[in-house]
């Protein structure tokens, strides 16, 4: 069997506490450090303890609720063992389960994600060139040829009617609740709205007034929310204000393949959203690209105007390593963001800004990552916060 032992849920009761025979899985060194991947790419995402009892769980299934309390989406779900004899859970894409079965990538893809994490920057054109880039493609111009069929128009934005109004107060309602957990509904309308995905179900905190904001820049895939937002939120009981939860609850974003047609009103809901909350005095984070100077320190400013302190935080990651780990999650979790988002902001742009304006800020930290996942984040600059503070959550 090559590198881990891919297994389906349905076929009974798997036993939790049972650790993997070396033929599970090979140990093959890679160029970059890590277990040949052979055409099989895969990162954990979410780790199930040996509480967890998945006795009868069919795939296929949608979210399901264990007898722990813990949620697993069973819609493409697999089980499979690690070296360590932990048991993940995944959902990989459309193309990945229903091109493929088992989350093999091609070999293309393969070739170009090891030469990604090794440190070559790998053009665009090649990427697109592969099977899987190239679905993604299709599927987002077929988006785009249904909405212009549908409505006569290129962007959610311009979407006029009484019926879409009401679902933006709702949302935006929905985005200014008091009281933040991992998602509030969105009343009047089947659907959630994710506050901070990275609290705990179950856990929550009511928002606080004391005019503190956290500017989160860095690109896209990056791990901006997993080292600052969703850690800042919950520390200083802030707002998390970002256009990428407003596109989630969208329903023409469609996992990201619809990522452009709702921009331009995703990004209004959320300065709506940004607007009502500073008014309020709240904390807030604001994650953004943010490679821009101008436009980062007139985001500086206007927190500032508004009596805020400001602490600019920045993820910082080689382009390479940024556009593998966007790959890895549009195969992982279907999760798809077009690759100009990483294009646009290379060539030294994130880090050129973050120098040109952390002077404005009250605070600022600078931080990386030296492996592509898994890695000790690094502090690689700071002033008035630190890289322990944040992991301590204090």
């Amino acid at each position: 069997m090559n590198y881990y032992e891919y297994m389906k849920l349905g076929g009974g009761a798997v036993a939790m506490d049972s650790q993997p025979s070396s033929s599970d899985f090979k140990e093959d060194k890679h160029p970059r450090g890590q277990p040949e991947n052979a055409g099989r790419f895969r990162i954990s995402n979410k780790t199930l303890g040996k509480q967890d009892d998945i006795t009868g769980v069919k795939e296929g299934e949608g979210e399901v609720t264990l007898p722990n309390g813990s949620k697993i989406d069973a819609t493409y779900v697999r089980l499979y063992t690690d070296p360590r004899g932990k048991l993940h859970n995944e959902k990989w894409s459309e193309f990945m389960y229903g091109q493929t079965g088992k989350g093999e990538v091609s070999k293309e893809m393969s070739n170009i994600l090891d030469r990604l994490f090794g440190g070559e920057n790998v053009p665009d054109s090649e990427i697109i060139a592969t099977p899987e880039w190239s679905f993604a493609i299709r599927k987002e111009a077929e988006l785009a040829e249904e909405m212009k069929r549908k409505h006569g128009v290129e962007s959610t934005f311009d979407i006029k009617t009484r019926g879409r109004d009401r679902f933006r107060e709702a949302l935006v309602e929905a985005a200014l609740s008091e009281t933040i957990g991992k998602t509030v509904p969105i009343k009047g309308y089947d659907k959630d709205f994710e506050t901070n995905e990275g609290l705990k179900e179950g856990e929550s905190y009511k928002v606080a007034r004391g005019r503190k904001a956290f500017v989160c820049i860095g690109f896209p895939a990056a791990g901006k929310s997993t080292t600052f937002a969703n850690p800042l939120a919950k520390m200083h009981k802030a707002r998390l204000c970002d256009s990428d939860t407003v596109k989630k609850a969208l329903r023409e974003f469609s996992n990201g393949f619809g990522g452009n047609l709702v921009h331009e009103e995703s990004t209004r809901i959320n300065e709506v959203i940004l607007d009502k909350a500073m008014r309020r005095g709240e904390n807030v984070v604001y994650p953004i690209l943010g490679f821009k100077p101008e436009k980062l320190k007139r985001c500086l400013e206007k927190f500032h105007e508004a009596g805020y302190d400001v602490t600019l935080c920045f993820k910082d990651m080689p382009e390479s390593v940024a556009k593998g780990r966007l790959l890895v999650r549009f195969l992982q979790k279907g999760r798809y963001l077009p690759l100009g988002c990483i294009s646009k902001a290379a060539g030294g742009k994130l880090g050129a800004s973050f120098d040109a304006n952390k002077g404005y800020a009250d605070a600022y930290i600078r931080t990386t990552n030296a492996k592509p996942f898994f890695g000790e984040e690094k502090e690689l600059e700071a002033k008035g916060i630190t890289l322990e503070a944040l992991k301590k959550g204090s």
